[in-house]
């Protein structure tokens, strides 16, 4: 007899992650694609992945899938992987391994930061 194996919960649509570039592009002039810097948080851990993607979408669902919790997209903005260096030398003293970073104020005042500029008033989220 087989034994049953329990499937996991499908992937969360990404509106239910916050996750919706398309959403937030109509308030960035000059942002013709979904490529940017991306702060991303795994809930209920106090660290926050500063990173670069051609398709932000794309980058976060491939990060999720390897994450053994919910993934929350916190900010994005226009910019290039030279952008994404900026920050983690900008932020080298809350470095935790490799691109993921303590969050600590200074990392969430650019978080608020680039919410207030980027993030979309249709719904309170990118």
């Amino acid at each position: 007899m087989a034994k049953h194996v329990r499937r996991p919960a499908p992937l969360p649509a990404l509106a239910s992650m916050g996750l919706c570039v398309r959403s937030v592009r109509h308030r960035l002039a000059g942002w013709p694609n979904d490529a940017g810097v991306y702060f991303v948080q795994m809930v209920d851990v106090p660290l926050v992945k500063i990173g670069y993607a051609t398709n932000i979408n794309q980058r976060i669902i491939a990060m999720q899938t390897g994450a053994p919790n919910d993934l929350e997209l916190l900010a994005l903005c226009p910019g290039t992987s030279s952008l994404e260096a900026r920050y983690h030398d900008q932020f080298w003293k809350h470095h935790h391994r490799a691109e993921w970073f303590r969050l600590e104020s200074p990392i969430e005042a650019e978080i608020a930061r680039l919410r207030g500029l980027y993030w979309s008033e249709k719904g309170g989220r990118p």
